[in-house]
């Protein structure tokens, strides 16, 4: 009954199987874990599971697509010399915005003396990606965060700011930094909707067979889009199954969808997603 693949091995050398086992004692050796990220953005995270021992199961739960209405950012990207400072909470948005910028036949160069901030490490590193240094970086990946990293760096009052973010967001950061006085343009640079249905399908069956040991969560958005297309049937499905959130923000959606998150990284990173799985495996 034996099947390819397979590897015989025959002779006394399997007596040394002790000495050169390493890739079960791996520390995630025998998880299948969920990536819930939109697709192209998963391979990072993939790698460093599988350097762990876990097998990744690359099948987004969102889509990131073009806003539902493109010229709000097309002009933004072409009078940026009106701005004061360029402000992201999100990795997507800066992606949507350069990509914006470099459809308007436009490179770095015409943010000139704009002031760019950002959230969190993986926002900061989108836009070297781009040969931008962010000028600020807040590390709480709250919105909140970014307000109070901004108010310290001085008066907000008057101040002229571009924000290219998600088509639905939270408004609490927009909110703060207009009661400081902030003269805030708010663009939306993409939205993000739900899977196709052949890939909840996947997850669906994957979850059903109970092939599927633990699932990250890297938005919101990712956990809100697979509880949505899982249905009636979700919170059973996902019983048993190893939650972990980017961020106490991603986990509180979650628990408030009648989901319990074992963890939250440290770190709101794709390896901190992975560090965090570790660190519960070794405890």
């Amino acid at each position: 009954g034996i099947e390819m693949p397979a590897l015989t091995i025959v002779g006394s050398v399997v007596t040394l199987r002790e000495q050169l086992r390493w890739f079960d004692s791996l520390p995630l050796f025998g998880k299948r874990v969920l990536i819930t990220r939109p697709e192209g953005q998963s391979a990072d995270m993939a790698r460093m599971l599988r350097d762990a021992g876990a097998e990744p199961v690359e099948m987004p739960t969102i889509r990131v697509e073009p806003p539902s209405d493109p010229a709000p950012l097309a002009t933004a990207v072409r009078t940026l010399h009106a701005f004061e400072w360029l402000i992201f909470t999100s990795a997507n948005g800066v992606r949507a915005f350069f990509a914006a910028l470099d459809l308007a036949e436009r490179d770095t160069r015409a943010l000139g003396t704009l002031r760019v901030a950002a959230v969190g490490p993986a926002t900061r590193a989108a836009l070297l990606e781009h040969g931008v240094r962010a000028d600020l970086v807040a590390q709480d990946t709250h919105g909140e965060g970014l307000y109070e990293a901004l108010a310290q760096s001085g008066p907000l009052t008057g101040a002229r700011i571009l924000f290219p973010r998600a088509e639905v967001a939270r408004e609490a950061l927009v909110q703060r930094l207009r009661e400081a006085g902030a003269q805030v343009t708010l663009v939306s640079a993409y939205r993000t909707v739900g899977a196709s249905e052949a890939q909840l399908r996947a997850i669906r069956d994957q979850l059903a067979q109970k092939r599927l040991h633990a699932i990250t969560f890297s938005s919101s958005s990712t956990v809100e889009r697979l509880v949505q297309g899982l249905g009636a049937d979700a919170i059973s499905l996902l019983a048993g199954v190893e939650l972990v959130a980017i961020s106490e923000l991603t986990a509180e959606t979650a628990r408030k969808l009648g989901l319990t998150v074992e963890h939250v990284a440290s770190e709101h990173t794709a390896r901190g997603l992975v560090e965090a799985l570790l660190a519960a495996a070794v405890r």
